[in-house]
């Protein structure tokens, strides 16, 4: 393999190969794929600097990145094997669609078996390589999300949800997190998004990953991002919805500042002056079916609302919103569940729980390529009505007909 043309520098790393320089031409002797060069791919050979490289590989074994060639810090490399055939590349739409059919988990191993008529020579390294490679993933949920919501108006939802990996021993983005659906800490993957909708249409454009070992990021620092980040994207909904975990002061604060109204819950402890004499916990107030404007500590006046659940247990509701009716209150509860709608839709019909990775860049695509599969089936209800499960159950349904008529073919 020779390396021609200019360059500031190169590392190699192999364990089996030996590096001669002669001229302006760099000749590697033997494999490269053995060991990494310090990043996280496994490149035995890493051009950086930002020059071009050109690149002639003679042995298929060796053919660009990825089988070993890496450019860091801007290096452009330019990778040609005469009369070698290059393995076809997985494209991140033949991992989107194996979600979409499919109720197997998400390994490599089965996906490369699904790709098999699409192109033989398709590995399960493949599929890992494409997972491991993906970037700028809120950018490009954000592209695909634009077409099918409104930037002004409608409602952000902000809410987290535990993904199960209670059998991941060594993972590099599980955590132990509280799970409203076990009632108890487990360990999981903790996933918070950002969704869009106007009552109707659901449509996640913005997440992250709760891991303050690795980003010393809190759950409410992930908030305050996805709200700047939404601010900056030019968003400007009508109300934010969320839950009482990301009712913090500084949160409140941030929206208020951006000039937008939410509406959240309270704990019962958090305390109020309602007539201007002295505070004291909501849970020791007469609200009013219609409400009541009080003083919150810390914030300002806001307008709380009082609801009871079956179980006899009281909610408090809070607004900045100070001529809010109940009539509104009861309605835009109603649309901060569509984002429980949206955990419900993402675990049981986009196999966002089945990835067996270990790796975060692994686990993380994944993760982003089942919300694209969710936005799919979502796109897919809205423009035909057909739900998310109907529309699933309809592929398989389509595939066991078509195994029952070959059967009966062959008698």
């Amino acid at each position: 393999m020779n390396f021609s043309g200019p360059f500031s520098g190169i590392e190699l790393n192999g364990k089996t190969s030996t590096l001669a320089i002669s001229g302006n031409t760099i000749h590697i002797n033997g494999t490269c794929t053995d060991s990494g060069t310090g990043s996280d791919r496994n490149s035995g050979i890493s051009a950086w600097g930002g020059s071009p490289v050109n690149v002639t590989a003679t042995d298929s074994s060796i053919t660009g990145q990825e089988y070993g060639i890496y450019g860091k810090g801007g290096a452009i490399i330019n990778v040609s094997c005469p009369g070698c055939t290059q393995p076809r590349k997985v494209d991140p739409i033949h991992y989107v669609s194996y979600i979409i059919a499919s109720y197997l988990a998400s390994t490599c191993t089965t996906v490369s078996k699904c790709l098999k008529l699409i192109e033989p020579s398709i590995a399960h390294d493949a599929v890992k390589r494409m997972l491991e490679r993906q970037s700028q993933h809120t950018e490009t949920l954000k592209s695909i999300a634009e077409p099918f919501m409104s930037k002004i108006g409608g409602y952000l939802i902000i809410d987290d949800s535990t993904l199960d990996k209670f059998y991941s021993k060594q993972n590099e983005v599980v955590y132990r997190v509280w799970s409203g659906k076990h009632h108890r800490v487990v360990q999981g993957i903790n996933l918070i998004t950002t969704v869009w909708t106007n009552g109707s249409a659901i449509i996640p454009f913005i997440f992250r990953i709760y891991n303050p070992d690795q980003d010393e990021k809190t759950r409410n620092d992930h908030f305050k991002d996805m709200l700047t980040e939404a601010k900056n994207w030019s968003c400007n909904p009508e109300f934010v919805l969320f839950d009482t975990w990301y009712a913090g002061l500084d949160n409140l604060k941030q929206i208020r500042s951006f000039g937008w109204n939410f509406l959240t819950r309270l704990k019962s402890n958090r305390h109020v002056n309602p007539d201007k004499t002295y505070k004291r916990p909501i849970c020791e107030l007469e609200i009013p079916e219609e409400g009541s404007v009080v003083h919150l500590k810390g914030f300002g006046f806001v307008k709380i609302f009082r609801h009871e659940d079956p179980d006899g247990q009281y909610e408090y509701w809070v607004t900045n919103k100070i001529e809010m009716i109940s009539t509104e209150w009861e309605d835009l509860k109603g649309k901060g569940w569509k984002i429980e709608e949206y955990h419900r839709g993402l675990k049981q019909c986009c196999s966002v729980e089945t990835c067996q990775g270990r790796k975060k860049e692994v686990l993380v695509d994944h993760i982003f390529l089942s919300i694209q599969a969710f936005i799919t089936f979502e796109v897919c209800r809205i423009q035909s009505g057909i739900s998310w499960y109907e529309a699933k159950q309809g592929l398989v349904i389509d595939a066991i007909s078509r195994f029952i008529i070959n059967q009966i073919l062959v008698r």
